[in-house]
């Protein structure tokens, strides 16, 4: 299992990646970019992964702090 950073560096260290996803060059440029720049949403990353092919396996868990 990768977190969400490992699959994109994985994704996109590949030339083309963007290819067969219905991404277009441009978005995927800057998506990239903004990752890179670590500062690309966490919902355009997710998206970015799903229509990359990548599924989720483990969804995020959140707890109160202030509850008993």
């Amino acid at each position: 299992m990768l977190t969400t950073d490992q699959a994109i560096e994985k994704l996109v260290s590949r030339r083309s990646w963007y290819k067969n996803s219905g991404m277009k060059g441009s978005t995927a440029r800057v998506y990239k970019k903004r990752f890179l720049e670590n500062k690309l949403e966490l919902d355009s990353r997710m998206k970015m992964l799903e229509v990359c092919g990548y599924r989720i396996v483990r969804q995020m868990r959140w707890e109160n702090p202030n509850s008993s």
